[in-house]
């Protein structure tokens, strides 16, 4: 009878888990390649928040690379400019884009060239939907947008 208890317990928690991280998604996420020498990328995503509870991105990880940041940026004539963001809001009901030119991630001392074709792992950390892990997919270095197909709506 004990046993089934704290088997029920333990269900009824990973259920909980599963269907916070529900309200947050994490969809066409991808890095640009990098030449043979480079060691730094950026990567960008689209993040859902389907819950009437607003959140933020805490942070991204990566087993693969020794720094990872969040920026926004800001355009100034023709000039761009990045700027370090410590976190980034996602609104309730809304949708989060991190782009070339806008809100992204920069990965620095990358542990190997990322190749088209090829993934890296990420882990996008949120205030309250806890931890997202996700495979980035590789796309050529002059990427502008997602190589990949278009999730269904």
């Amino acid at each position: 009878m004990l046993i089934t208890k704290a088997l029920a317990c333990c269900a009824a928690f990973v259920l909980l888990s599963a269907s916070a991280r529900a309200d947050v998604l994490v969809q066409q996420v991808w890095v640009r390649s990098t030449p043979t020498a480079a060691r730094g990328s950026s990567a960008y995503a689209t993040i859902i928040n389907t819950s009437a509870k607003a959140d933020r991105l805490m942070e991204v990880s990566s087993p693969d690379a020794d720094k990872v940041e969040l920026k926004t940026s800001t355009v100034d004539g023709i000039r761009t400019q990045a700027t370090l963001a410590q976190t980034l809001p996602v609104p309730a009901k809304a949708t989060l884009e991190l782009k070339p030119g806008a809100s992204h991630v920069v990965i620095t001392g990358l542990t190997r060239p990322l190749r088209a074709g090829e993934t890296l792992p990420l882990t996008f950390s949120f205030e309250f939907f806890g931890d997202v892990d996700v495979e980035a997919m590789v796309a050529p270095l002059a990427a502008q947008s997602y190589p990949g197909p278009k999730p269904a709506p």
